[in-house]
């Protein structure tokens, strides 16, 4: 059985199973993808949120808190559970074609407040979704970052993530489609 809430240094990292959580991952995304980094697609501006679709129960919300405070997030969704946001399927669809809807995960929406940002938290997250995904019969997990970030491109060459193939332009970004077999 897949533990549900794992201690880090500091840090509890469990899935967001409460309203209360769900909408602590959301601000969190929010403070960091809308006031940080300018995205606005899936902002909600009054509510001060950051969400899409399958945060209605689709996807597998991650939460980090420090002493009861969230400081972190992340989410995966397992394909074989659900479709990905219309846009990843467009962007995945030759990898999902070979490789099938079972053995595919897409994680997504990591954010870490500022405040909490330190070397062992992100990889903490990342490490707890994977465990999850395995257990949940996944092999590969994929995910879009920002192909200007230098950190972004870099820390996740070194935790074994593969980038698929050129960047592609998107909504006036570019990304790289990025994969990690577990």
């Amino acid at each position: 059985m897949y533990p549900y809430l794992i201690h880090h240094r500091d840090f509890s990292i469990q899935f967001a199973e409460t309203d209360e959580q769900r909408q602590s991952a959301l601000r969190i995304r929010f403070e960091v993808m809308t006031k940080e980094l300018g995205r606005l697609q899936y902002a909600n501006l009054g509510k001060e949120t950051y969400s899409d679709p399958l945060d209605l129960g689709a996807s597998h919300i991650i939460l980090a808190e420090q002493f009861g405070v969230p400081a972190g997030t992340l989410r995966f969704t397992l394909r074989g559970e659900s479709p990905f946001l219309d846009e990843d399927e467009r962007l995945f669809k030759v990898f999902l074609d070979e490789h099938g809807d079972s053995q595919c995960a897409i994680a997504d929406r990591g954010a870490i407040l500022k405040t909490f940002r330190s070397a062992s938290l992100y990889p903490a997250m990342w490490s707890f979704g994977f465990e999850f995904a395995r257990s949940n019969g996944v092999r590969f997990v994929l995910g879009v970052i920002d192909a200007k970030n230098a950190w972004l491109n870099s820390f996740h060459e070194s935790q074994g993530w593969t980038v698929l193939n050129e960047p592609v332009a998107q909504d006036n970004s570019t990304w790289n489609l990025i994969v990690k077999e577990l």
